[in-house]
């Protein structure tokens, strides 16, 4: 008896430990509104947590969770992570991965440390991330202006304002963050042949016919293609308020996804003249774009992400802060391997206007300060080449 007693106290110690040897980590991502415990949080956000030692990493996607609002003293159940049982380690760093349109709140007079991502954990398993909805930069192209750009990269002729290999890039944004259901795949829109766009199907697409009974359907998916453009080239943000009844781009994508169908909803003509409206740069009258449809939070940066840049697998170009920026901004990638690199800088048109790296570089993280006292304000793309890949990020010179 007394042998059996030892030995089930034995296996209690035993899964005591198992148990000391796994902790939760958790929080909340929320629209910024003074503080981390009011705001609305923000559903569908990638937060990974990630072991700077081991390089184990765990990934999930922000819910809704009212009894954890109520324990935490929240006012909103939206935007909560969680990551249940992960192994005890005191080098964990949480990321928040920020979704087309949306940036980190920050507040320089809080010091560095202030909303930081990632955030290393630490002894306080939860962490909250402050977000802010990216607007007020409506000046979005129409329908002739993309076909423009897509014949010049076709053709090789005339002059475009997109480069041919940018163009493409903009076309797997597309296929990348809005290619999901229940409103996508669209053929012609998000996706051609089960795969991105490219140059010659957009063509396609703005060549459908606007007669016969598919007419409407064509003319929305071309008011549509258009949009999604404007939005991944950031002429447009998803979060612009762009009707009088106050909705949003992302609201008139999901409603005019919604109603191309199939089969096609009884207001497909209203959600092809609201895009009409919208890629002209006009506002929507009140009432056509109907309730429902919310805020959808597209897509997510996990590529450009410092997890990535912390553990590459590819090269991945980071981008540049501050952006925009008058005249230094520092141009941040990463390299999973040695090897050769170059980086330039390209005007609107195509053309090169500064040669930062040509040469060997080691495997890792990497910085250069690009100086623009020479050029003019207007936008500007950083291309990274290396081990047979390349990236493209967008920079804004303000001066």
């Amino acid at each position: 008896m007394k042998k059996l007693l030892v030995l089930g106290l034995l296996a209690f110690s035993l899964v005591v430990a198992a148990q000391a040897q796994t902790w939760d980590v958790y929080g909340q991502v929320r629209i910024y509104n003074g503080t981390c415990d009011t705001g609305i949080g923000m559903n569908g956000v990638t937060v990974i947590l990630f072991d700077t030692a081991t390089g184990d990493t765990f990934s999930t996607v922000t819910y809704t969770d009212a009894a954890f609002m109520a324990a935490h003293n929240l006012t909103s159940p939206l935007g909560i992570y969680y990551f249940n049982d992960v192994p005890y380690s005191p080098n964990y760093w949480a990321q928040v991965i920020p979704p087309l349109g949306v940036v980190l709140a920050t507040d320089a007079g809080q010091g560095s440390w202030w909303n930081a991502n990632p955030r290393q954990i630490g002894s306080n398993p939860y962490r909250c991330f402050l977000m802010v909805l990216q607007g007020g930069n409506f000046s979005p192209h129409t329908i002739g202006y993309w076909k423009h750009q897509a014949t010049v990269a076709v053709t090789g002729q005339g002059n475009a304002q997109v480069p041919a290999e940018l163009l493409q890039d903009y076309l797997d944004m597309i296929h990348d963050l809005f290619d999901t259901p229940p409103d996508f795949p669209i053929s012609g829109v998000t996706t051609y042949n089960g795969g991105p766009m490219t140059p010659q199907s957009m063509i396609t697409t703005f060549n459908l016919s606007n007669g016969g009974a598919a007419g409407m359907v064509n003319k929305t998916k071309k008011q549509l293609l258009a949009m999604l453009l404007n939005v991944v080239s950031e002429y447009v943000y998803v979060y612009d308020t762009v009707s009088v009844d106050n909705r949003t781009i992302s609201e008139v994508i999901a409603f005019a996804a919604d109603m191309i169908g199939p089969p096609a909803g009884a207001n497909i003509s209203t959600a092809h003249t609201a895009l009409d409206y919208l890629n002209n740069g006009m506002i929507v009258p009140a009432g056509w774009i109907p309730a429902g449809y919310g805020l959808i939070y597209y897509g997510d940066m996990e590529a450009n992400s410092t997890v990535a840049a912390l553990m590459p697998e590819t090269a991945i170009l980071l981008g540049n802060y501050p952006n925009p920026f008058n005249p230094l901004t520092t141009i941040s990638f990463s390299l999973p391997a040695a090897g050769a690199v170059d980086l330039a800088i390209f005007n609107l048109n195509g053309r090169e206007v500064a040669h930062l790296i040509d040469g060997w570089r080691e495997a890792g993280s990497h910085e250069v300060t690009f100086d623009a006292s020479g050029l003019a304000s207007g936008v500007y793309f950083c291309k990274l080449a290396a081990n047979g890949q390349s990236a493209i990020t967008k920079m804004m010179l303000t001066k």
